[in-house]
């Protein structure tokens, strides 16, 4: 049974033992009419959200649907369309009872309902700022690992086709002071724990993260991670928040006084961590407090780029104005530390607030007309409750705020319920069904009534400059209206001055407030001064954060701030944008449930479950929803809505009382327990049910009766157009065409063949001269490659527009050569670019070759300085290639969708030095391939290892870095390891689009990127002499020497930043090669053998030229003889020739010395 409203005795008893049965089946979903009750698993169930919701989005009548939380919201988005009423889904529950989980089901099954695609465009926008929105506001407590401090809502717009539009995201009620006041047990906010376990050793460094953080403390002696998987867990939330950070483009770039690039969210984040370990101490000889850590107030400065002594003045001394002067007062050492906590939860808050803007500007790319727009359809609200706390020992404000947020919410969900209706009944003179249940209205009176309520009063004392945490407990024990609301429970009488108070919340339940946090936390407010300090830094995020509202937490719509910053009036204007939302909206009710309290899977605990049911008044609901009136529509409202099941279109009615009835008799509904009143039309939750399935099924029948008529009209209108002769004159015309393209297409197939066969012989004609023996490798991989290149096909031959073009490149005439070797692939990738060097263009930087999985669908060089690569059908013109032009006969679906989801594609761009950098300008990802590879030499920036090889949205880095190029040559060639074929792998590297797979030939959609500068390079020694002499000049060098060097360069630095260098206007020139001279005397001056270290210039001829001193002495034997011309290509060898001629001279000198010497020994 899955409605407990159709149990035939709604008791308490009965209740139980049906959600217990269900439970065991790992049924978790339970009907409450139209409500619903889930129960948290408390682990991973079999369950395959995108098949189910797939399945639910299909299932048009809604009567049908199993009780499930997709069912829920395909319910909510099917009443949307037909009713065109605002929509809410409110979930409500303990904590972790998995309300965070039950909404983010929702969210992803709207997405579904709106077709929207989980790769690219709105989707995964919402998802990753739906992430993002979760780590800031999230928190570690002993109940729940995952708890949310605050009230989470989103909001979907969507056009009248059922497309989404939009999304936006608000944070309501947040409990920013969590970040220093909290109970022991409980962590703060899981942003910062992610930062720590997320950044690499040489980001920890570089945000000076590398001491304890009492911000991290839960107050109760356990580890920052408690064990290995919440260390995981919080790597792969900070993972995720990086990549939803960029891809969003909410964050900033800045620098540190350094000059060293930082992201200004992280910045801010690892400042907050900082500025939490400033400790006070009072000096020996005065009372004045000190700063007894001043490394950690500057690490604060450095990263909010603000002065240092400014914020230490605002730390500790205290600005008051008067007569419009002001006068700074000292700070004792509690006043400085309340000072640094203002200043932490504010700087805290205004970080939520700016991201929250910054993410509905992300989902929202056009706000103008967003809420007026009369083509829209009403929206949809998700709203994520919090949950009531009342095991805390002493109430702190922030636990008030969100106790009477859950009271607030709870309160309209039992006036919806139950008040409403009685109330529609009365007004009408109709039969309502009455039911007693435990609400709280007497609470809401006594906290929120203007008049007497506690909101009030605090705002009374808050304003009162003499105003005391006592003042505030005695207004409320001399006022009798609070006292009989029997809601207020007097302070203990026997301790005088008291500071505490006690209210009693649903379900009998009382938890003790303090008086003295109430007024303390409610007058905190960033003082002016602090502002303007935060105004002038050079973040632009930290002046961002300056010019949030004090009260606007989340930037709501229609919404003006109130004139008074104080926390309470924070609080009510955040609860105020929450009722007026639920009002306008249909409600949809769910209540997630904790089976146990140790969140252990498959324990149903009774007393738990019990406790829960009676809170929510489930029992009494569920009664309410069988014997009572779920909706109560007015005549003409009913009659708009459900018309088409009556009526047809063309007809118009009279009466609308008797159009009610013939609808509801038409429907078989009229005599099944629906009322029918002078004005309006009551219906059970069923009823209502049973008319959107009806009119969900009469809209398709419409449909397709339409599809029907579209086609029978159409074939009409050319049957009388076109006439038998014509018809077959069309065929005739058609078949000549194909007939005369297919010859077109054979001619273009033999000449590609007689060009390739000529090409061919050509290189290997060259290749000969090269070669010692015929039959040699090199011949035989030559022939296996012109082989597979030269298989056609006539069918794919042919372009759209008839035209051949030259072959330059891979295009539509080349079938797809299929691979399955990914090293043979790269090697002949390699090879074939090394042996065309000699007869590209100097201006050619770059060869890309198009892949889908392992077949090569094209090939282009590129001469311009940057080409862009997008998912048009524009040619290859030489500025842009458009993937949507080339053909594949074997294309999968898989390789199509990514394909065609390339959209605006990437950007690549040649810098000055042979470096590759790349920019993304389409939502889908692009991830540069084989940095998993661990015996990988791909030469990556630093950019791509920290952006764990995916390409930032709109922001240009560098793919392939020379100068990495470089030192994995000096490396190898210091390691006596260095092979020349492995750094031409090296030069070669991939571009996947939308989805990565380790094996390269798998992949579905890539491209492979020949950095043909770096291939020529290597191919004439350039690099590797220029990697021989680093290396000569690092072992020349000194440690000391390189620290006193590294010293001078940061000094001058220092000196030169902002200034325009006229001597430093090229960095490439400055990295230019001093010649092999000034090496060799270097060596020489150290009495090291330079033959050992670097090698002379005729030892680097291309060709691998290995002359010696025997080889020249032959030239001159055999009478070489050369014109000393300035353009002769033997000048050189002549050189050579000539010192040859001087050694021979002097060794026959010295022979006829060894030689007389030596007989005037023997005579003697």
């Amino acid at each position: 049974m899955d409605d407990l409203a159709v149990l035939p005795d709604v008791t308490g008893p009965e209740v139980l033992e049906t959600l217990m049965r269900r439970f065991e089946k790992e049924q978790y979903f339970t009907y409450l009419g139209d409500f619903l009750v889930a129960f948290n698993p408390c682990q991973a169930t079999r369950e395959n959200d995108a098949e189910l919701g797939q399945w639910f989005r299909h299932r048009k009548p809604l009567h049908e649907l199993p009780p499930h939380v997709l069912a829920i919201a395909h319910r909510a988005y099917q009443m949307l369309q037909h009713d065109v009423i605002p929509q809410a889904i409110v979930i409500t529950g303990r904590s972790g009872s998995g309300k965070t989980k039950a909404a983010k089901r929702i969210i992803s099954q709207f997405l579904r309902e709106a077709g929207l695609s989980p790769h690219s465009g709105l989707g995964p926008r919402i998802i990753m700022a739906q992430h993002v929105l979760t780590t800031m506001i999230s928190a570690h407590t002993p109940l729940n690992p995952d708890t949310s401090l605050g009230i989470k809502m989103a909001t979907f717009y969507f056009r009248p086709d059922g497309n989404m539009m939009s999304a936006e995201l608000h944070a309501l009620c947040v409990s920013s002071w969590h970040l220093v006041d909290r109970e022991p047990g409980s962590g703060t906010f899981s942003i910062f724990y992610a930062l720590l376990a997320g950044l690499s050793q040489a980001d920890l460094q570089l945000y000076y993260l590398v001491d304890n953080y009492r911000l991290l403390s839960r107050n109760d002696a356990s580890p920052v991670f408690l064990n290995q998987a919440d260390h995981t867990r919080h790597l792969q939330m900070y993972d995720f928040f990086m990549a939803a950070v960029s891809n969003l483009a909410i964050d900033e770039k800045t620098r540190n006084y350094a000059g060293r690039e930082m992201s200004a969210i992280v910045a801010v984040l690892a400042a907050i961590l900082h500025f939490c370990n400033v400790e006070f101490t009072v000096h020996a000889q005065s009372p004045q407090p000190v700063i007894t850590n001043q490394h950690e107030l500057r690490a604060v400065c450095d990263l909010l780029s603000i002065r240092q002594d400014h914020l230490e003045g605002e730390l500790l001394t205290t600005t008051t104005f008067a007569r419009g002067q002001a006068v700074r007062m000292p700070n004792t050492a509690e006043q400085s530390k309340w000072s640094k906590d203002v200043m932490l939860v504010q700087l805290y808050r205004r970080l939520v607030t700016v991201l929250v803007t910054r993410l509905n500007q992300a989902l929202s790319p056009s706000n103008q007309g967003l809420y007026s727009d009369p083509d829209m359809l009403p929206p949809v609200t998700v709203i994520e409750s919090s949950a009531l706390e009342d095991d805390v020992k002493h109430g702190r404000l922030e636990t008030f705020f969100t106790n009477m947020a859950a009271e607030r919410i709870q309160h309209h969900l039992y006036d919806v319920i139950f008040a409403r209706d009685v109330d529609a009944c009365e007004r009408e003179r109709v039969q309502a069904y009455k039911i007693k249940y435990p609400g709280n209205t007497d609470l809401i009176g006594a906290i929120f009534t203007p008049e007497y309520g506690i909101m009030t009063k605090l705002t009374t004392v808050t304003l009162d400059p003499q105003g005391s945490p006592t003042a505030l407990v005695s207004f409320m024990e001399n006022d009798r209206k609070l006292k009989k609301s029997g809601c207020y429970l007097s302070a203990d009488k026997s301790v005088k001055n008291a500071e505490h108070f006690s209210l009693k919340h649903s379900s009998v339940r009382q938890v003790t407030y303090s008086s003295r946090d109430f007024v303390h936390k409610n007058r905190a407010a960033l003082p002016e001064t602090v502002r303007q300090m935060l105004l002038h830094s050079g973040n632009p995020l930290v002046r961002a954060l300056a010019t949030v509202s004090q009260d606007n937490t989340s930037q709501r719509p229609d919404l003006t701030p109130p004139d008074l910053h104080f926390a309470s009036r924070s609080f009510q204007s955040d609860l105020t944008y929450l009722l007026q939302t639920l009002d306008n909206s249909k409600l949809h009710y769910i209540r997630c449930v904790k089976p146990n309290s140790q969140m252990a899977p498959g324990q149903f605990d009774r007393a738990v479950v019990t406790d829960q049911l009676k809170e929510c008044c489930v029992v009494e609901t569920t009664r309410q929803r069988k014997f009572g009136f779920a909706a109560c529509i007015p005549h003409h409202k009913f009659v708009q809505r459900f018309r088409e099941l009556a009526f047809s279109g063309s007809l118009s009615v009279s009466s609308v009382t008797e159009a009610c009835k013939a609808i509801l008799k038409k429907t078989e509904l009229f005599d099944k327990g629906v009322t029918l009143s002078k004005t309006s039309v009551f219906l059970r939750y069923w009823h209502v049910n049973r008319l959107h399935a009806l009119k969900a099924d009469h809209l398709r029948r419409v449909i397709v009766a339409q599809a029907h008529v579209r086609g029978f009209l159409t074939r009409r209108r050319l049957r009388g157009r076109i006439t038998s002769s014509q018809q077959r004159a069309l065929i005739g015309q058609f078949m000549h065409d194909v007939s005369r393209a297919g010859d077109r297409a054979a001619k273009g197939v033999h000449d590609q063949a007689d060009f390739d066969r000529r090409r061919f012989e050509r290189e290997l004609q060259g290749a000969g001269s090269r070669l010692h023996h015929p039959g040699s490798s090199y011949q035989r991989e030559e022939r296996e490659e012109y082989a597979s290149h030269i298989v056609y096909d006539s069918h794919y031959g042919r372009r759209d527009s008839g035209e051949y073009q030259l072959p330059g490149y891979m295009n539509d005439r080349d079938s797809p050569l299929v691979l399955d070797d990914t090293a043979r692939f790269y090697k002949q990738v390699v090879d074939k670019v090394v042996s065309t060097l000699h007869t590209l263009e100097p201006s050619v930087w770059v060869k890309l070759i198009y892949m889908e999985k392992g077949r090569q669908v094209a090939k282009v060089y590129a001469e311009d300085k940057s080409i862009m690569i997008d998912g048009s059908h524009v040619d290859f013109d030489g500025e842009r290639l458009g993937l949507g032009a080339w053909r594949n006969p074997d294309r999968d679906e898989e390789t199509a969708y990514f394909r065609a989801s390339v959209m605006e594609g990437v950007r690549l761009k040649r810098d000055q030095d042979g470096s590759i950098s790349a920019c993304r300008l389409c939502d889908q990802p692009i991830i540069v391939k084989g940095l998993e590879d661990p015996d990988g030499a791909g030469c990556y920036s630093a950019d791509v290892l920290l952006c764990r090889g995916q390409l930032p949205y709109e922001r240009t880095i560098k793919i392939f870095d020379i100068k990495e190029f470089r030192s994995k040559v000096a490396l190898d060639i210091k390691q006596g390891r260095f092979s020349k074929s492995r750094m031409q792998r090296a030069c070669v590297l991939g571009l996947s689009f939308g989805r990565d797979v380790p094996d390269d030939l798998e992949t579905p959609c890539w491209m492979c990127v020949v950095n043909v500068k770096a291939l020529a390079a290597l191919d004439s020694d350039e690099i590797i002499r220029e990697a021989e002499h680093e290396t000569v000049k690092l072992e020349m060098t000194s440690p000391e020497e390189e620290i006193q060097k590294l010293v001078v360069d940061e000094v001058k630095s220092r000196h030169t930043r902002g200034r325009w260098a006229r001597t430093d206007q090229r960095d490439h020139l400055q990295e230019k090669d001093k010649g092999d001279r000034h090496i060799r005397l270097q060596l020489r001056a150290k009495g090291l053998p330079v033959g050992e270290h670097v090698r002379y210039s005729w030892q680097h001829e291309k060709g691998g030229d290995k002359t010696t001193m025997d080889s020249l002495h032959e030239m001159v034997d055999s009478g070489f003889h050369a014109e000393r011309s300035r353009d002769s290509g033997r000048v050189r060898d002549w050189a050579k020739v000539e010192v040859a001629v001087k050694d021979r001279k002097n060794r026959n000198m010295y022979d006829r010395s060894f030689s007389t010497t030596s007989t005037d020994d023997g005579r003697n």
